[in-house]
């Protein structure tokens, strides 16, 4: 005879799972699963990339507004949000309560 049993698992309740979970990893798993996904190593020490030039400065913003089709300087482009609002900081309480009229219960789904 099978019984059904309904969980309910809040998103708090998964992120504590998430971090109980990576927890147990030990360091050469995770390497190991970088491995077999074909990340190689990391060196020791990273290599410096310096431009030297202006040059080489506007040669690479040129290619990069080309690739993705911006139109802007360099200066405005990296300025573009910078009279955005922030987000408001939320409680964690607050991110993790069930919202009403969720997409889910529109669904009719819990």
């Amino acid at each position: 005879m099978t019984t059904k049993t309904d969980y309910s698992v809040s998103l708090l309740d998964v992120i504590h799972m998430l971090a109980v979970s990576w927890d147990s990893l030990n360091h050469e798993t995770i390497v190991n699963c970088f491995g077999k996904a074909g990340f190689g190593t990391v060196p020791e020490e990273l290599p410096v990339v310096s431009l030297d030039t202006v040059e080489e400065i506007d040669s690479i913003w040129a290619e990069v507004k080309e690739r993705l089709g911006v139109t802007s300087t360099f200066n405005d482009y990296v300025k573009e949000d910078d009279d955005l609002p922030p987000c408001e900081v939320q409680e964690i309480e607050n991110l993790c309560k069930p919202r009403e009229n969720s997409s889910m219960e529109q669904l009719g789904q819990p």
